[in-house]
């Protein structure tokens, strides 16, 4: 076709089987072209002659305005500011903006609890996972948690860096977004799980201890006593009276053993899909 060129390439993976047969139909798409390097003659000829439109001077002198604001803790998230960060990604005030979610019922608490919302699902992905990571260690954590959850930003990098970040509470946090799965995958993924699903023992060590305990009828019975101090049978999950696990968590939350499982699942589907790549 004389290209030198594809983009936007799509690959897509599927799986054929009949009559006792198996394969794989690896299916590339993409829009060839021909690209023609500039030469630093043109580079420099160009710049010079380089023109920008009246929009775009608006548009940046706006977000130097929202950016000024901020700094001075002057910033009002007035409709206008809120159309305007979205439209245009203000990044930059990514952290000001966690901090406008309402912490009670009011007559704009609806509007502001979509535009938050609606930003962190707008601005590109990797800065919305990285500032709500970064949220889960303040005032703001569980709505940057739910945020997190809510808007599939988990990043399995953030969740390993985290991990490492010793602070209890936080990765008690993370933990719970390590069974959200992100966009796109590599095959450093891969490495990334293993490291994480090393560090989850380490850091959620088991808090209950098993007794054994006589019975009525003379009998020896094991139970698991709670860290809140109450024994428990040991087929039951959950402590009978303040309801966690032998790890601290309630029912509603991600714990250790179902993180584990969920990685080592995510993992061997990875294994299976880069090495059909590779095939």
């Amino acid at each position: 076709m004389g290209c030198n060129w594809v983009i936007g390439l799509k690959i897509d993976v599927d799986e054929i089987s009949g009559k006792g047969m198996q394969m794989f139909m690896i299916t590339a798409v993409g829009t060839p072209v021909v690209a023609t390097p500039l030469s630093n003659e043109f580079n420099k000829s160009g710049r010079d002659n380089l023109t920008i439109s009246q929009e775009d001077l608006e548009i940046m002198m706006g977000r130097q305005d929202i950016i000024e604001n901020l700094e001075r803790k002057i910033l009002v998230l007035s409709e206008f500011t809120w159309n305007f960060i979205v439209e245009h990604q203000v990044v930059e005030v990514a952290q000001r903006v966690l901090q406008e979610w309402p912490t009670k019922q009011s007559q704009d608490s609806q509007y502001i609890e979509i535009m938050v919302k609606k930003y962190f699902d707008t601005i590109p992905r990797k800065y919305a996972s990285k500032e709500l990571y970064k949220a889960l260690s303040g005032d703001k954590g569980t709505v940057a948690l739910s945020l997190i959850i809510e808007l599939k930003l988990s990043d399995l990098t953030l969740i390993r860096d985290n991990f490492s970040s010793g602070d209890p509470e936080v990765c008690r946090k993370v933990m719970q977004t390590v069974t959200s799965l992100q966009e796109f995958y590599s095959q450093e993924d891969i490495e990334r799980i293993d490291e994480i699903i090393k560090k989850i023992p380490d850091i959620f060590s088991l808090k209950a201890k098993t007794v054994k305990k006589t019975g009525i009828l003379g009998g020896i019975k094991e139970q698991w006593l709670c860290e809140c101090g109450n024994g428990n049978d040991s087929e039951k999950s959950y402590c009978s009276k303040c309801e966690r696990d032998k790890y601290g968590f309630v029912s509603y939350e991600v714990n250790p053993e179902e993180a584990v499982s969920f990685l080592e699942k995510q993992r061997n589907a990875l294994v299976v899909l880069f090495g059909s790549c590779t095939q």
